[in-house]
């Protein structure tokens, strides 16, 4: 196990809740929200160190079929409670991002203004 794994592992067991992590954030950031309009929905996203889920599940809710990957498992039980919560699908995995090998392509596309 990697030592951010390790660290991070242990972060997420120690704290309160979820919510009390101090990177948590329950609402998505005004930058993702730009450029979720500039894309069509049904599009693939793939939100690498997904956490609790709070990206992934807003895109899922704006129609986009996404891919979460987080190597705490503690953070992708928390994902797939706020998914289904939330009533959408969210595929999640559990593993290192430089490891993960996508069923198929991501397109890349630049933020908006670029």
């Amino acid at each position: 196990m990697s030592v951010q794994r390790t660290v991070f592992t242990r972060l997420y067991r120690r704290a309160r809740s979820v919510e009390s992590l101090p990177w948590h954030r329950e609402q998505p950031p005004m930058l993702l929200e730009r450029v979720v309009a500039d894309r069509t929905p049904g599009e693939r996203a793939l939100d690498v160190g997904c956490g609790e889920g709070v990206y992934a599940v807003h895109l899922a809710q704006k129609g986009f079929t996404v891919v979460g990957i987080d190597f705490v498992a503690a953070a992708l039980s928390a994902a797939r409670t706020r998914a289904e919560a939330a009533g959408v699908d969210v595929k999640l995995h559990e593993g290192d991002v430089v490891d993960h090998e996508p069923s198929s392509a991501f397109r890349r596309r630049t933020a908006p203004g670029r």
